[in-house]
């Protein structure tokens, strides 16, 4: 496999749902992050229910060799069944398996993988977040972002007329650029601080969903 290959695809349907999205975003950023969690793939296909743990909603999440589907509808026969929170569902605090079988372990083994977060520093977040973000209308022409160790990472043009500064804890900075918090939610919880027009910080608001929907 080459290295601009994922390990597996992730497919989705055509109206998803925000958590689907969520689930399509980090599932594919763990595809090409590692090809090891693919090895425990297997053969034939499963399907696992992912279920909310608020309300009656439940996703189908289709496994097979090189392939990852998501569906906003139940399955019919699950191999594994658990819940998970809708709005955070990579808090694996909140998942819950409510239906196992002793034959399925390996597969609740490679779910749990699947769904948990992956660690990546804040700074190669923050550089791939500006990537993907920077030219939206509003953004700032500098970004600069300050961890609470004292690291530093600029981005843009340090000569641009619009500056955005945050600083904060790294595990704040590391939601922020995955798209799990606003940074109006974070500056409001004082998680977060930030200095810059407001213009700027309700840019960074919507590349923060954009990038937490995986678009």
């Amino acid at each position: 496999m080459s290295a601009a290959e994922p390990a597996f695809v992730v497919e989705t349907g055509d109206d998803p749902w925000p958590v689907t999205l969520r689930l399509a975003a980090h599932l594919r950023e763990v595809a090409d992050s590692t090809a090891a969690v693919s090895a425990g793939f297997p053969e034939d296909a499963h399907t696992i229910a992912l279920c909310s743990d608020r309300d009656a909603r439940s996703l189908t999440l289709s496994i097979e060799r090189g392939r990852v589907a998501l569906a906003e509808t139940p399955p019919a026969d699950a191999s594994l069944e658990l819940t998970i929170s809708y709005t955070n569902p990579l808090d694996v605090s909140r998942h819950r398996v409510v239906r196992r079988s002793a034959a399925q372990l390996p597969l609740e083994r490679l779910v749990q993988s699947l769904l948990s977060p992956l660690e990546r520093p804040w700074t190669e977040l923050a550089g791939a977040f500006w990537a993907m973000h920077r030219q939206a209308p509003h953004m700032p022409e500098m970004l600069r972002v300050t961890a609470a160790d004292g690291e530093t990472s600029e981005f843009g043009n340090s000569a641009g007329a619009t500056r955005l500064e945050i600083t904060g804890p790294v595990a704040e900075l590391a939601d922020l650029f995955r798209g799990r918090s606003l940074l109006t939610t974070a500056l409001v919880r004082q998680t977060l601080c930030a200095r810059g027009t407001w213009e700027s910080i309700n840019a960074m608001n919507a590349a923060c969903q954009r990038e937490g929907l995986g678009r």
